[in-house]
């Protein structure tokens, strides 16, 4: 397993050195970096929809936002909570949605190919933290 950094597509913003977009404001320490690398993510994909053709932005993009917005959502309340697994386990779910809504978006030629394996390396690394954080909150 390499550990090269992907970045993003031609003529998409750099991560920053911790995964957040430039100009980010200071985030409480409180919450996982795996929080911070779904907010950029969900960032980026707003981005893209935002450029989808109209007949496609108001189906395939909202639901593609929704699914990144509600794993946002269920870590950000994992990260308070007492019972993080049954969040967690949303959050899993729910990331493998918006994994297949992308590759729908990538087939309709909505997204390039390598927007496409960018989101997925990307969402790849976001999974693996959360399955992670749901082993190590089970064990407690």
């Amino acid at each position: 397993m390499t550990d090269k950094k992907t970045s993003p597509p031609e003529n998409e913003p750099e991560m920053g050195t911790r995964g957040e977009a430039p100009g980010r404001q200071k985030i409480p320490p409180s919450l996982p970096p795996v929080v911070l690398q779904m907010e950029d993510l969900t960032l980026w994909i707003m981005l893209r929809v935002a450029k989808f053709p109209r007949d496609h932005r108001f189906t395939l993009g909202d639901r593609l936002i929704e699914a990144c917005l509600s794993v946002l959502d269920d870590l950000v309340h994992a990260a308070f909570s007492r019972d993080k697994v049954a969040l967690l386990t949303h959050a899993s779910r729910t990331l493998t949605r918006a994994r297949t809504l992308v590759r729908l978006a990538n087939r309709a030629h909505l997204l390039a190919e390598k927007q496409r394996t960018y989101f997925a390396e990307q969402s790849d690394e976001i999974g693996k933290k959360i399955s992670g954080w749901t082993r190590h909150a089970r064990t407690r």
